[in-house]
C-alpha cells in the first residue's frame, strides 16, 4: 500500500469516527479535519502518528485504563491533540457497549494505518 493510499484510509476512518462522535464532541473538528485533508491529504495522518504510537498497546489491548490515563490529558500534542478533538475522557463512559466497540475498532484501524505510515514514511 503507498503512503498516499494509507493517508486517504486513514482520512475516511477519521472524518466518519468524527462524525459519528459528533453528538457528543460537536462538529468542530470534524470540519475542520475535513477541509484540511482536502487541502493536504497526509496532514492528519502526519499529525496523529505520535499519538498512535504511543498508546498502540492500550488501543490495540481496548485497555479501558487508555481513557482515564492521565498522560492523555497532558499529551506532548498541543492543544488540538487527539485527545482534545475526540474528549475520550469525557465520552467513553458516556456511550454504550456497541458504540464503545466501534470506538475501539476504529481506534485501532487508525492505529494500524499510523504504525503502516511510519513504517514507510520514516
Amino acid at each position: 500500500m503507498t503512503i498516499k493510499n494509507i493517508a486517504i484510509r486513514f482520512n475516511k476512518i477519521l472524518i466518519s469516527l468524527l462524525s459519528q462522535l459528533s453528538d457528543l464532541i460537536g462538529v468542530k473538528y470534524y470540519n475542520k479535519i475535513k477541509r484540511i485533508s482536502k487541502i493536504n491529504y497526509l496532514l492528519p495522518l502526519k499529525y496523529s502518528v505520535k499519538f498512535f504510537n504511543n498508546y498502540q498497546e492500550k488501543i490495540m489491548n481496548k485497555d479501558e485504563l487508555f481513557f482515564l490515563n492521565e498522560e492523555l490529558n497532558k499529551s506532548s500534542l498541543n492543544d488540538d491533540s487527539l485527545n482534545e478533538i475526540f474528549k475520550l475522557k469525557k465520552i467513553y463512559y458516556k456511550i454504550d457497549n456497541q458504540s464503545k466497540e466501534n470506538l475501539w475498532l476504529n481506534l485501532q484501524a487508525l492505529t494500524l494505518l499510523s504504525n503502516d505510515y511510519y513504517c514507510l514514511a520514516y
